[in-house]
């Protein structure tokens, strides 16, 4: 019972991992994708400026 116990606190922790991380790759896309963004826009006023 005890070996059966630690298996599903491990396999919980190893799927508390795995959510994390992803979670934290999907907020690195979104600050990427917002930081491209910002890039963009000031390309764009840069751009137009002249």
């Amino acid at each position: 019972i005890a070996r059966e116990r630690e298996m599903t606190i491990t396999g919980r922790y190893k799927h508390d991992q795995l959510t994390l991380s992803s979670a934290f790759k999907l907020s690195n896309l979104k600050k990427k994708k917002k930081r491209d963004m910002n890039i963009r826009l000031t390309n764009q006023i840069k751009l137009s400026s002249f």
